[in-house]
């Protein structure tokens, strides 16, 4: 009668030699509630998320009521997690992960080929010397007044590093 039932979601598969414990069988209940088959990467990451949520919550709990939550409210966390709107909500979330990986695994191969990707807005660097001068912003009016005081507190941390040196290190 069940398999009269073309929508219905296959049972989670149970290795034959796990445990005959009722939790490993519940997290298997959960993992097929988000994960619809070993290929199925969006699901693996909504599970993740929601694995993120629970451990959030443990600990968010712990540290307001300071002591671990009773099994009721974790049932009740749970139903409220696996709910098929918030299972629909994980999923979307995954998939827009997903998609904003591939989109940056295509900037990392453009970059890999040493061109900027377009309408990125991560500017190219030398490295240890700051923007390239084709992404420098436009030249402004020199701040003269900045420029003057940086170049006092440069000159006064030579004449202060000359000092100590002549006090500590220097022998007279």
């Amino acid at each position: 009668m069940a398999d009269s039932l073309p929508d219905a979601p296959a049972p989670p598969f149970i290795p034959p030699d796990a445990p005959d414990d009722p939790a490993f069988a519940a997290e298997h209940r959960l993992q097929a509630a988000f994960i619809a088959g070993g290929e199925d990467v969006e699901g693996l990451i909504a599970y993740a998320l929601h694995r993120r949520a629970s451990l959030e919550f443990a600990g968010e709990f712990r540290r307001r009521h300071a002591r671990r939550p009773e099994p009721g409210e974790i049932a009740a966390f749970e139903t409220g997690e696996t709910a098929p709107s918030r299972i629909a909500a994980y999923r979307a979330e995954a998939r827009r992960l997903v998609e904003s990986w591939r989109a940056g695994a295509g900037q990392d191969a453009v970059r890999e080929q040493g061109q900027q990707p377009s309408g990125s807005a991560i500017p190219r660097r030398w490295p240890w010397f700051g923007l390239l001068p084709e992404t420098q912003p436009a030249a402004g009016p020199i701040d003269w007044k900045g420029l003057t005081l940086r170049l006092l507190v440069l000159l006064l941390a030579v004449i202060v590093t000359a000092l100590l040196l002549r006090v500590l290190v220097v022998q007279p």
